[in-house]
């Protein structure tokens, strides 16, 4: 049988924290473990790292350190940095450098920031410190992350409240189908 590290991994948590490593298991006593203990803590695990709770990547951590530091800034200056401009029925935005006297052009596609000519976009093809903030000068466009899972839909601060409220919304779904369930059950 071939196994690689993630697997020898899984099972060792499978006998530590689920059977106490104890070798007398019943054939339905581990299905009952893995239907009850594993397959609940499995679904609870993927629903957090879905709404990305808890442990953060490091792409997700970077992310997230760039939209705090453009919370830090005045939105007043903010306004006199950022201009919109409209090219081709697609908003255009400029932005007027902090220190120097040079203007970053960020190009949005279908109401979503895609490419700034900074040296960081350039480098990293990630959302950064001009388009976090532009979304807080105009929060309608919103930043496209390519190093986030696009499945997942993680492009602005807002969304991660979606997705949350998603996970909630599939999971108080799946709680009121099984009351229903037991409703229909008992005999009036």
């Amino acid at each position: 049988m071939e196994t690689n590290n993630y697997i020898k991994s899984w099972y060792n948590q499978l006998k530590t924290n689920y059977l106490q490593r104890k070798r007398n298991r019943r054939l339905d006593r581990l299905i009952f473990i893995l239907v009850n203990d594993v397959h609940t803590n499995f679904m609870h695990n993927t629903a957090r790292m879905a709404a990305n709770i808890g442990r953060m990547i490091s792409k997700a951590r970077e992310t997230r350190k760039r939209m705090i530091a453009t919370e830090e800034i005045n939105e007043l200056s903010l306004a006199y940095m950022v201009q919109k401009a409209y090219i081709d029925k697609e908003v255009c935005y400029n932005f007027k450098s902090f220190t120097t006297e040079v203007v970053y052009d960020i190009s949005t596609e279908q109401g979503m920031m895609t490419t700034c000519n900074c040296i960081d976009f350039q480098r990293n093809r990630r959302g950064c410190k001009h388009m976090y903030l532009v979304y807080c000068f105009d929060k309608s466009c919103v930043v496209y992350s390519q190093g986030i899972d696009s499945s997942l839909r993680f492009h602005t601060m807002s969304d991660t409240t979606l997705i949350q409220n998603t996970v909630e919304n599939n999971h108080i779904e799946a709680i009121t189908e099984s009351s229903d369930v037991l409703q229909s059950e008992v005999p009036f």
